[in-house]
């Protein structure tokens, strides 16, 4: 059996398992076209390298090895290749080169992690199977869900440690809530060996991919406690580090055995505990939680639709090399469809996808059989038809009987026409909506519902869900994603609490929560018509260059004529640019560190002089115009300021290049239209956030929480 100190792979096992796989491939169809390739190949010497690149790569890579490059292949994961990669700095002079060739690996979700066992086989099956001297698994790590290799290396490293020592990984974050992470979870705290945990949530410390990271810490003697350090803003939060002033630290007798690891500062666990047993859980309370409809072949059965019974259709390129094109389909076998971007908070849904239904409506869902398709829905049936190949082979094959067009899944068909609340399946927080007449199906994980027995219970579980008391607590169990995004599924759903209330009370909060979705709707209503006067042939763009903003930020020409008199041809250009670009960067470096997460950006006109402000502070200023002139950039600047999130990645050279780009028209109506929407947003907007305080407040009290506790909800309390 391996010794504690031998590596994780042995030499022996690595030969049996290489002689092994080199035997059977030598005797195989394969050894010899590979044989025949290289031999080919080597005759092709007196071919340059840049005629020889495109045919090397198709012979080996993508016949010999597998690869697919984007577009080429209908799997699930597998090796992926792009040509001519571009590296920034690699060309002449720092400018972008071109790598030959770059190797990836793509999976169903780019930000999900790929399970060992699904490319690696052989190394997964040791590591699952290996055992340790005592009979039991060597790798304890390996026993739960579909793990990822940095977890038995983690485990690992924690076994060569001696009493003293002392290891540390960067490595991600999610084995601590996800599945998969339960063996590990087990493991540490049954012998205590994790000292210190810096934990970056959804802080992207690395550019080139998508990780949610912790730093690590592991003893290789017992500890009675972890000790965690939160810095949701990087480095910044860390800079000062000293643990002797840590506060926050969990001991690992109140870890939990079976479920998943929270760890946060303790004023917010005790928060969250609380809640949690002052008030009903929300699964305890709803009919039920489910995902939307799933096809199997969401491109199929969704389309846009354009007009009464005319949609546009947009193929899979893989599956049928078409450009989209418009279909006609029976309007009675399709229902609205609605995905995660169509749910907002407190908006009605306003959605342009149609589903095509194969299932009758109202009541029990039965799948039509085929001779009623053809007959009474024949438009979609040849729609449907056009696919059947397709469509048959899905599930591996599962569905090529005679009923080859019903969906992948038959869960839910029957309570998409049913009142409901929708819930985005990945946002920053839980946004919900009333579907109050079922008029709206859900897609797949992309959107939950919430059922419940009456209408009334459903404006009253909006209001609530969309308060900042929930936002805090889910916050605080689900999984993040970039960005400070978060997966919202069934499982961080149930737990949500909910308050206690009297039929009066559910009433002041269905009362306030119609009142909002009504707002809400208007408002969003109000945007897209502003929208739409900018996107009008009527209008054109009007691109400004940064001179416009800081008149020391001249054309590179004016530079030109300031530059020393000896400088010529080239280097009085590189001259004069550098010049330009160290006047631009002092200024968006006073504007950066005012970009943080989740500023709110406004815009003011103040007798011609317009501003940018975030959260109160001004950004840019001293920009004047004359009145119309000025009305008209206004009311573009703050449609911009609506329609953006400031994140982790939003800086001062996004900022300026949106404001930037203008738009222009010699129609006065247009102008006359937008300044005047615009200002009934802008009061719309103090309507809505005397509502929301009105909200917050009552459920405040709802709740029953203290200041300290409300403070802590809003972020005011560190």
């Amino acid at each position: 059996m391996p010794g504690k100190h031998q590596p994780l792979f042995s030499t022996a096992y690595l030969r049996s398992i290489w002689a092994k796989d080199y035997d059977a491939f030598k005797k195989s169809p394969e050894a010899g076209a590979l044989h025949t390739r290289l031999k080919t190949w080597a005759d092709k010497d007196w071919q340059k390298e840049s005629a020889s690149e495109a045919t090397f790569i198709d012979v080996f890579f993508k016949q010999t090895w597998g690869y697919c490059a984007s577009g080429e292949s209908e799997k699930t994961h597998g090796y992926t290749i792009q040509q001519q990669f571009p590296v920034k700095g690699a060309g002449q002079r720092g400018s972008t080169g071109a790598a030959d060739v770059a190797l990836g690996y793509f999976g169903r979700n780019h930000m999900a992690e790929i399970p060992l066992r699904k490319i690696q086989e052989d190394v997964a099956r040791y590591l699952i199977k290996a055992r340790a001297e005592n009979g039991g698994p060597l790798y304890e790590s390996t026993q739960t869900g579909n793990f990822d290799m940095y977890l038995p290396f983690i485990e690992r490293g924690i076994e060569l440690l001696n009493s003293r020592g002392k290891m540390g990984y960067i490595a991600p974050n999610v084995w601590m809530v996800n599945e998969y992470g339960k063996g590990l979870r087990q493991k540490l705290k049954r012998t205590r060996r994790l000292d210190r945990w810096i934990d970056f949530k959804s802080f992207q410390v690395f550019d080139e991919a998508i990780t949610y990271t912790a730093l690590q810490f592991f003893s290789g003697s017992d500890q009675d406690r972890l000790r965690c350090v939160f810095a949701p803003g990087g480095k910044q939060d860390i800079a000062s580090l000293d643990w002797r002033e840590v506060k926050d630290a969990i001991f690992f007798h109140d870890l939990p055995e079976e479920t998943s690891w929270q760890l946060i500062p303790a004023k917010e666990k005790k928060l969250i505990a609380s809640l949690s047993t002052r008030n009903e859980l929300l699964d305890s309370i709803v009919e039920s939680i489910s995902q939307g409809l799933i096809s199997g072949a969401f491109w199929i059965f969704a389309n846009e639709k354009l007009s009464e019974g005319k949609y546009l259709h947009s193929p899979k390129q893989q599956v049928r090399k078409s450009p989209p094109q418009k279909i006609e389909i029976e309007e009675a076998t399709v229902l609205k469809l609605a995905t995660g971007d169509h749910i907002k908070r407190y908006q009605s849904v306003k959605t342009e996808l149609g589903i095509i239904f194969p299932y009758t409506k109202g009541g029990k869902a039965k799948l039509h059989e085929p001779y009623v398709m053809e007959r009474e829905f024949p438009k979609a049936w040849e729609f449907l038809t056009i696919y059947e190949a397709f469509l048959r082979q899905r599930d591996g094959g599962k569905l090529d009987d005679e009923h080859w067009y019903r969906y992948s899944r038959n869960q839910n068909l029957d309570k998409q026409p049913l009142p409901k609340l929708m819930i985005a399946g990945t946002a920053q927080s839980v946004l919900c909506t009333v579907d109050e007449n079922g008029e709206i199906a859900a897609n797949d994980k992309r959107v939950y519902s919430i059922f419940t027995t009456s209408v009334d219970d459903l404006w009253f579980l909006a209001g609530m869900l969309n308060s900042p008391v929930i936002s805090f607590f889910f916050q605080r169990i689900a999984r993040p994603k970039a960005g400070g995004f978060f997966d919202i599924e069934t499982q961080f759903l149930a737990p949500l609490p909910i308050p206690r209330v009297s039929d009066d009370e559910k009433a002041q909060v269905s009362e306030k929560a119609k009142k909002l979705q009504d707002l809400h709707t208007r408002r969003r209503d109000l945007l897209l018509m502003i929208d739409k006067r900018f996107k009008s042939a009527q209008c054109e763009d009007d691109k400004r260059g940064e001179a416009w903003l800081w008149a020391d930020v001249r054309p590179l020409k004016d530079f030109k004529k300031d530059a020393p008199p000896e400088l010529k041809g080239r280097e009085l250009t590189t001259w004069a640019k550098l010049q330009r670009k160290l006047k631009l960067a002092a200024h968006l470096e006073q504007i950066n560190p005012m970009l943080r997460p989740g500023v709110k950006l406004t815009v003011t006109n103040d007798y011609g002089e317009l501003k940018l402000m975030a959260d109160g502070t001004a950004l840019i200023e001293g920009i004047f115009l004359d009145e119309e002139e000025a009305a008209f950039i206004t009311a573009q600047w703050r449609q911009k300021a609506r329609r953006t999130n400031v994140t982790q990645k939003f800086d001062a050279t996004r900022l300026t290049s949106l404001l930037l780009k203008l738009r222009k028209t010699s129609n006065p109506a247009i102008i006359k239209q937008v300044v005047g929407i615009d200002a009934d947003i802008e009061t719309l907007d103090s309507e809505i956030a005397q509502a929301e305080n009105d909200m917050n407040q009552l459920t405040y009290r709802l709740y029953k929480l203290t200041e300290e506790e409300i403070r802590l909800v809003e972020g005011d309390e560190i």
